[in-house]
Parts: C-alpha cells; structure tokens; sequence
C-alpha cells in the first residue's frame, strides 16, 4: 500500500497541474443592488417619458433618437460654456492686471500731489498784507500756465515725469519780476 500511494504521489507531480479559468471577479452585493436600482430607474423613467403625450404615438427607435440628439445638444452647450468660462477667466485676469496699473498710478499720482503740497506749505513764506494784491496776480498767472501745462501733457499723452520736465523747461513755477 506503501508503494500504491508513493507512486499516486509521484504521477501527480510529474503530470502537469490543471488549473481552472480565472473567474471574473465577483460583485460586491451593494454594485448589484446599485444596478437594480438603477435599471428600475431607467424602466420607470422609460414608462414616464411612454405616458406623455407628445411621445405616446412615437415609436421606442424615434424616443431613442430624440433623446440622443438632446444628450448631444446638451454636450456642445456644455463645451461651448467650458470655452466662455476660459474666455471670461482671461477677460477678468486682464481687467485685474489694468486695474492694478490704475491703483498703482494712482497712488504715484497721490504721492506726487503729497510732496506738492508739503513743499508749498512748509517752503512758503507768508505774504505781508501789502503785498496780497501783487502776489494773488502772480498767483493767478502762475495757475493759469499751470493749466495750461497740464493740458498739454493729457493732450500730448505724457507721463509725471514729461510733466515736470516740461514746467521746468516753461519756468511756470519761477516768478518773473
């Protein structure tokens, strides 16, 4: 008996080992339910759309056709928002960007008016009384060149910088007595 089993033993492993076809792998309970529930979703979506009038005499084939022309209607109207919305982030990054060159220039501008003002009232001296009518005419005189300047500079497109340089080259800031 010895013998019987020391060569059963041995044939079976000589011989090639048989093995079985690989099984699909087994859904889990909860995806087969999920498929139901779906599928009775489907059937009763299916029996709601069959029960409405303007589908009762079509056929399933031309249901079937509508409702792919729609899923496709749906589908460029999909992309064709996908591409505005890349549009509109493009338009409101390049809004933000001008918008931060105008804040920036604005507080050059708000500077600049600043030192302006810090140099008239702290380099100013007063004028006596007897003085006010000679120096009002200068002043008056002086603003009006002023405005003129800075008329030709919105006019001409120039910066701050044109700007001084040009009253400076004017001497509209230099009394001329």
């Amino acid at each position: 008996m010895s013998d019987t089993t020391t060569e059963s033993t041995e044939q079976a492993a000589a011989s090639p080992v048989k093995k079985r076809p690989a099984r699909a792998p087994v859904k889990k309970r909860s995806e087969r339910l999920a498929l139901r529930i779906t599928h009775k979703r489907d059937l009763q979506m299916w029996d709601d759309l069959r029960q409405r009038p303007e589908h009762a005499d079509l056929e399933a084939s031309e249901i079937l056709r509508q409702a792919l022309r729609s899923l496709h209607a749906s589908y460029l109207v999909s992309d064709q928002l996908a591409g505005y919305e890349k549009r509109m982030a493009a338009s409101l990054k390049a809004m933000h960007r001008h918008l931060t060159r105008l804040e920036n220039t604005q507080q050059i501008n708000m500077a600049f008016l600043e030192v302006l003002m810090r140099t008239y009232y702290f380099h100013t001296v007063p004028v006596p009384k007897e003085a006010v009518p000679q120096a009002t005419a200068d002043a008056k005189r002086r603003i009006a060149r002023f405005m003129e300047d800075v008329a030709g500079m919105l006019e001409y497109g120039g910066a701050v910088r044109d700007l001084t340089i040009r009253l400076a080259e004017t001497e509209a800031g230099v009394d001329e007595r």
